[in-house]
C-alpha cells in the first residue's frame, strides 16, 4: 500500500519495481526495493508496512496448478493469455456455460483487487498433499505394530523415547524409526482389529 492509502501492484524490472496500473489514467510509478520512490524524502507514493514483495505475491497463485474459487467451486482453466487486466479464462462449477475471467492473479473482480477486497469467485490453488511417516503424536502407549506384514509378529508399543531421536519408538524387545515404521510396519489402535500403513498425508 501507499502512504497515501492507495494499492499498488507492482512488477519487478532491474533494481526498481514498477507499478503495472495505479489510476484510472495510465501513469506509472518506480519505487526502489526498499519501497520508497524517492531517495532521501518522505513522500505520499512511497509502499508503507502493508508493502509486499511482488516476487512474494506471484508465489501465492499459479494458475498452471489445479483451482478452485475461494468458496470451494470447481474450476476449468481453458487458457491464460487473454488480453487485457482478465488473462486467465474457464469455467466454474461443471454447469457453468459461460467462460468467466481473472487477472494473472487470480482475482474475479479487477477493482475489488486494487481496494484489497476479497471475493467469493476468486482463484486459489488446490493445497497439494504429500505422505510422509507418521511422528509422536501418531502414536501412543498400547498401539500393535505389525512387522512386515507378518501376522506372527506384533509388538505393542510400550513407549515413544523423546530422548532417542534416531530409534525413538520402542516395541517388543527393539526400538525403531519412524522412517522405518513406515517402510516395514502396520499399525493398529484397536488391539488388532484393522491396520493402516504407519504414515499419514500431510499439506505441502
Amino acid at each position: 500500500m501507499r502512504r497515501d492509502g492507495e494499492i499498488a501492484k507492482c512488477v519487478s524490472i532491474g533494481d526498481c519495481y514498477v507499478d503495472l496500473k495505479i489510476d484510472d489514467i495510465c501513469f506509472f510509478y518506480v519505487w526502489k526495493k526498499n519501497g520508497k520512490i524517492c531517495y532521501n524524502t518522505e513522500h505520499n507514493f512511497d509502499i508503507i508496512n502493508e508493502y509486499i514483495d511482488p516476487t512474494t505475491i506471484m508465489k501465492q497463485f499459479d494458475p498452471t496448478k489445479p483451482v478452485q474459487t475461494k468458496d470451494g467451486q470447481d474450476v476449468t482453466i481453458l487458457g491464460t493469455n487473454g488480453r487485457g487486466n482478465y488473462p486467465i479464462y474457464g469455467y466454474v462449477g461443471y454447469g457453468d456455460q459461460d467462460i468467466n475471467c481473472w487477472t494473472k492473479e487470480g482475482k474475479y473482480n479487477y477493482a475489488l483487487m486494487r481496494q484489497n477486497i476479497e471475493n467469493k469467485w476468486d482463484l486459489v490453488n488446490l493445497p497439494t498433499t504429500k505422505v510422509v511417516p507418521l511422528d509422536a503424536g501418531d502414536v501412543k502407549f498400547g498401539d500393535l505394530l505389525k512387522i512386515d506384514n507378518n501376522p506372527g509378529d506384533w509388538r505393542g508399543i510400550v513407549a515413544i523415547n523423546a530422548k532417542n531421536t534416531s530409534h525413538p519408538v520402542v516395541a517388543g524387545q527393539g526400538s525403531f524409526s519412524f522412517i522405518y515404521l513406515q517402510k516395514h510396519c502396520e499399525i493398529s489402535r484397536d488391539g488388532g482389529k484393522t491396520w493402516e500403513k504407519c504414515e499419514k498425508v500431510v499439506n505441502e
